[in-house]
């Protein structure tokens, strides 16, 4: 990780694996965030959780400062997320839709992985039009045909909003009382 050198601390990675070029960016970020700490050789080290003032990490800090970096009007849609009558994996689901964090064929080649297509178009539903966030939660032929099973079990009829936070939003609308919050747990 590193060793005391005649100037102070020096930084010394070593990686299991070659880097990707994006990764090499952020460790240069890293290096220049670590430039600003000043080590002491005498001091006994300490784990100190900064964004508490007992120091002491907490679930929810680190939450809140993850949302607190999002330059987003969108707080109150994750609060909804999380304080929604699904089950935390449902929501899990959404919250990952709605921050672009599924491992779609384009979130992976951004991290250069390589996915084998055999030549057909690289949704795993469809086979014809590109992967993406939006494509396999709303506008595949096969996804959508899933909501709109979903909808009809409902008695509801609409027009299926194609982004996550609009679409959760809109089923916000229908409140969950009685009979419909047992079908939501289910859906």
């Amino acid at each position: 990780m590193g060793k005391w050198g005649i100037e102070g601390w020096e930084w010394r990675f070593i990686w299991r694996r070659d880097l990707f070029e994006w990764e090499k960016e952020l460790i240069q970020v890293l290096l220049q965030e670590l430039s600003l700490i000043q080590m002491n050789k005498d001091a006994k080290d300490r784990w100190v959780w900064l964004q508490e003032p007992h120091g002491c990490y907490t679930v929810r800090s680190a939450y809140g400062t993850q949302l607190s970096r999002r330059e987003t009007a969108d707080g109150q849609f994750y609060k909804a997320i999380w304080s929604s009558p699904v089950p935390s994996k449902v929501a899990g689901l959404a919250w990952k839709v709605a921050l672009q964090r599924l491992p779609t064929i384009d979130n992976l080649a951004k991290r250069g992985v390589t996915v084998n297509l055999n030549g057909q178009g690289s949704c795993a539903f469809c086979r014809r039009h590109d992967e993406d966030n939006s494509h396999v939660i709303f506008t595949c032929s096969f996804s959508y045909g899933i909501w709109m099973a979903c909808y009809n079990w409902l008695k509801v009829q609409t027009a299926l909003p194609m982004d996550c936070i609009t679409h959760f939003e809109h089923h916000g609308m229908w409140g969950v009382g009685g009979n419909r919050k047992t079908k939501w747990r289910v859906i």
